[in-house]
């Protein structure tokens, strides 16, 4: 007869939950805590290398209190998990950061905030891309990308003058430079993207003044941004579309007033 070992621990034995959780289970506790929101797919990306491996990881960090998860209704068939932290990972989390440990309420508020936001696939999107940038230089030593930080701190580090979607750090051996993230969803006008592209060129810390990366849903809506907006001087903006930007790192950056696409570790050139 075979046995089955619980994967799940006495309420309150916090100590039998922390010596299950490994390195990358911890990493991910990290990824939640400051992107809020990831895909099961999403989190493959990032830590792992087969989808049944991530179902069995992510189902057993649930079933321990350490993430919680929500889909949406469909009319037919399902769609795929979203991860949040659970209250325990929560904690976990603040532990980590020596930041005030959050309430289960607190928690529970947070889950239904971001479950109900108009604000989710955008948000999705965001995190999409910085997977997506993850997965392309996991296991390319040419290549690595740190400092990936959420709206908040970039807001934060830009004074409220600007809200970037993200930003991240490229190091390629003897270069290093950060870049500020948009995730276009076409539904700004290219008035306020050009109002936008704007206030980016009025930031003056020398920190802030970063190449403006652009990913756009359609080689349409590409085409036309590149028909109307007008590059303030001195700002590098380069974009892209969805459909050619499964690898962040390839050649498919546009720079304006040009034809031709560069990789992203010389799109600041």
């Amino acid at each position: 007869m075979k046995t089955r070992h619980s994967t799940t621990v006495p309420p309150g034995d916090l100590a039998a939950v922390l010596s299950r959780l490994t390195d990358r289970d911890l990493a991910i506790i990290d990824t939640l805590g400051d992107h809020h929101v990831l895909t099961t797919r999403q989190i493959m990306k990032l830590y792992f290398t087969s989808m049944t491996r991530t179902h069995e990881r992510l189902l057993l960090l649930y079933r321990l209190g350490v993430l919680n998860r929500f889909r949406a209704a469909v009319a037919t068939g399902s769609v795929e998990y979203r991860w949040v932290l659970a209250h325990l990972g929560a904690r976990i989390h603040a532990a980590r950061h020596d930041t005030k440990p959050p309430t289960n309420s607190a928690v529970n508020d947070r889950l239904i905030t971001t479950a109900a936001s108009p604000k989710l696939t955008h948000l999705l999107g965001v995190n999409d891309f910085f997977c997506r940038l993850g997965a392309a230089t996991r296991h390319n030593p040419a290549i690595e990308v740190t400092d990936w930080w959420n709206e908040t701190r970039c807001t934060e580090t830009c004074g409220g003058l600007v809200r970037p979607d993200g930003h991240a750090t490229i190091h390629t051996g003897t270069r290093r430079f950060g870049f500020w993230f948009e995730h276009d969803t076409g539904t700004e006008t290219h008035q306020q993207l050009q109002r936008k592209l704007d206030r980016y060129a009025r930031l003056v810390h020398p920190a802030a003044r970063l190449p403006v990366l652009i990913e756009v849903p359609t080689p349409a809506r590409e085409a036309h941004c590149h028909d109307v907006l007008v590059p303030p001087a001195g700002l590098v903006i380069a974009t892209t579309h969805r459909a050619i930007a499964d690898d962040p790192t390839a050649t498919i950056w546009r720079r304006p007033e040009t034809t031709w696409r560069a990789a992203l570790s010389t799109v600041a050139d």
